[in-house]
């Protein structure tokens, strides 16, 4: 296993893929994370988001990424690991976030934004 691999567990890619796609990297996870976790939220879950859905992705970031991190999981089948999720969401937000739009993007469901075009 290399060090991509790491915090893999059933994703497309690992963890610390960050910089295979470097424009969804530094625009959409890192500059616009709490933006990227809303559009994949409601991607994932089919529904508009709403300004409750806002409020709570700026104001409890990591808790909301761990939300919507989960409804990926379910979506795709894959495995849970909930203590994986905690430490991602809650250490690195920011390679989480990209790893699920690494994940949209290998299931073609993936949400709009500056470089996740649909």
């Amino acid at each position: 296993m290399g060090f991509a691999d790491i915090g893999k567990a059933g994703f497309e890619n690992g963890m610390f893929d960050c910089f295979g796609d470097c424009g969804a990297f530094i625009v959409d996870a890192y500059f616009c994370g709490c933006l990227s976790t809303v559009k994949q939220k409601a991607t994932v879950t089919g529904n508009a988001p709403g300004p409750l859905d806002w409020i709570l992705h700026i104001c409890f970031s990591p808790c909301m990424e761990f939300v919507t991190r989960g409804k990926i999981r379910q979506k795709y089948g894959i495995s849970d690991n909930t203590v994986n999720d905690l430490l991602m969401s809650f250490c690195c937000a920011v390679c989480a976030v990209n790893q699920q739009i690494n994940q949209l993007k290998a299931k073609g469901d993936m949400p709009a934004g500056i470089f996740m075009s649909k």
